[in-house]
């Protein structure tokens, strides 16, 4: 039996040598890649800045007029120059952003917008505190009328502000609001007080201090022929509806002495105190 030999086949695959110089050239054409993108880029960068100042040094862009819309107690050009922005000044050079953040650091402004109308035209639109009381706290500040403190009282805003706000004593820093809590029981109470009184529901009453007591309640003192008016807690809008009647029954009866006190504490017992001009035990219960 004859065995038959298997045939041996050769290997036909033969390692080819590298060409020379084939990844030089590669390397190469990579660095001139990337050399002609960063030329591209650098360029592009010249003709943005060029533009750029071209159109911020043009003379069709210069502010020809600045229009200040929403002021009341500042002028035109307190705000103008909290601003820091010019007439000729050119206003695409102006940073929007910016100039609203210089506008919203004086302490009268509240909201603030800053608008372009092309070509030359800068337009500033704010919205100012609006105080609705004085908060003594050893030092008198402003509070608008979300109670919120935004200005210490100094001696150059008299010509800004009425001068019979009222004033409020009796409370101290812990019962302001915060983002952490709210304001206190006795600082709301004052607060409702003050909403009444803005929204002129007893006309004619001028508020000339608001005394808190953490026990007792609010007091107020007036400017007017009551002099005292103790509120207490609570019940607001119908207290100063009782209120109104006492104004309404002086203002009919032409009474001139006026009154030196009304206690509101319950509603269910109103107490009415005449002037000292009349005997001291000559007191009402309505």
């Amino acid at each position: 039996m004859s065995v038959r030999k298997k045939r041996i086949r050769k290997n036909c695959y033969k390692n080819r040598p590298a060409r020379k110089g084939a990844g030089f050239r590669k390397r190469f054409a990579g660095c001139l890649k990337l050399i002609a993108g960063t030329a591209m880029v650098i360029s592009m960068s010249f003709m943005f800045i060029f533009c750029h100042d071209l159109l911020t040094q043009c003379d069709y862009f210069k502010a020809k007029d600045i229009e200040v819309l929403g002021h009341l107690r500042l002028t035109e050009h307190e705000i103008v120059k909290q601003a820091q922005i010019y007439e000729g000044e050119n206003t695409l050079s102006v940073n929007l952003s910016l100039t609203r953040a210089r506008l919203l650091e004086h302490p009268w402004i509240a909201e603030a917008e800053v608008s372009r109308v092309l070509p030359s035209k800068i337009v500033v639109s704010i919205k100012e505190h609006k105080p609705i009381a004085i908060l003594d706290l050893g030092r008198n500040y402003f509070i608008n009328s979300n109670g919120q403190v935004f200005k210490k009282w100094e001696a150059s805003d008299a010509r800004l502000v009425s001068s019979n706000l009222a004033v409020v004593k009796g409370l101290d820093y812990s019962d302001l609001g915060s983002k952490e809590k709210p304001m206190s029981a006795p600082f709301g109470a004052v607060m409702d007080v003050l909403t009444l009184g803005h929204d002129n529901r007893i006309p004619g009453m001028k508020i000339k201090t608001i005394n808190v007591d953490r026990e007792i309640g609010l007091t107020l003192c007036l400017y007017d022929r009551i002099r005292t008016v103790r509120l207490g807690y609570d019940d607001y809008p119908k207290k100063y509806d009782r209120l109104k009647d006492v104004f309404s029954h002086l203002s009919r009866n032409n009474d001139s002495t006026g009154i030196d006190s009304v206690d509101l504490n319950s509603l269910s017992r109103i107490v009415v105190k005449p002037n000292n001009t009349q005997p001291p035990d000559n007191k009402k219960e309505v």
